[in-house]
């Protein structure tokens, strides 16, 4: 358990070493898109600077995709119930919330930023910056009026 608590204290660290380095932080969540921004670190070991490079973009990518899926489920869930709570029309709106927490079904989720850092002590460390617009959110959910999908932006907007 104290190697744990090493390990995090460790990587928090390491985030603030580099946190300057970090040009994707100036990508945030605006009216048109959902945006996360996370990184991955990897030691060098043996030398092989190329694995390290790979791992810690691995890791950034899959921490900012599953992140960004989780925020957007919980905003889509919390629109659906919204307007179910208006109209009762709505509550036979029933939208999947694990088809959507997982990223590997967002087919709009795409990279906006991503740069590497060699750290000292012979870590990497990978910024990575993703995005989904609210228009491909929009087109996930299958509305019968078109006034109802306006309805379910308008509110989405408001819930961002």
């Amino acid at each position: 358990m104290k190697k744990l608590y090493i390990c995090i204290l460790f990587l928090f660290l390491v985030n603030m070493i580099t946190a300057q380095n970090n040009d994707c932080s100036k990508y945030s969540s605006d009216e048109n898109y959902f945006r996360y921004t996370a990184s991955g670190t990897q030691e060098v070991i043996n030398g092989n600077h190329s694995k390290a490079i790979n791992e810690s973009r691995k890791r950034a990518n899959i921490i900012a995709e599953s992140e960004l899926a989780k925020m957007v489920a919980s905003v889509v869930t919390s629109v659906t119930e919204k307007m179910s709570l208006e109209n009762d029309a709505y509550s036979e709106m029933i939208i999947d919330t694990s088809l959507v927490s997982s990223f590997g079904h967002f087919t709009g989720i795409k990279t906006v930023c991503q740069s590497d850092t060699e750290l000292m002590n012979g870590f990497y460390v990978t910024y990575v910056t993703k995005e989904i617009s609210l228009s491909v959110i929009g087109n996930m959910i299958d509305f019968d009026d078109r006034s109802d999908k306006k309805k379910f932006m308008e509110l989405l907007r408001k819930e961002k």
